[in-house]
């Protein structure tokens, strides 16, 4: 099986190149002016809403 063209992540040759049956990417908000160049100030915030979706996920993977 040949996978669909994407955007190159690790998670998309999981899926097509080895066979996984799930994988994941977490995508942080955009920054600022430059895309996903995010202010200082706002690292810290985004890294505590990060981890509260982990563990919220890490949750429903091991009920799965």
């Amino acid at each position: 099986m040949k996978p669909d063209p994407a955007a190159g992540g690790s998670d998309d040759w999981a899926k097509g190149g080895a066979g996984v049956a799930q994988s994941f990417t977490i995508e942080l908000p955009f920054g600022g002016p430059g895309g996903f160049d995010m202010p200082p100030a706002d690292i810290a915030k985004t890294v505590k809403q990060v981890f509260e979706g982990l563990k919220v996920f890490a949750k429903y993977a091991k009920s799965g």
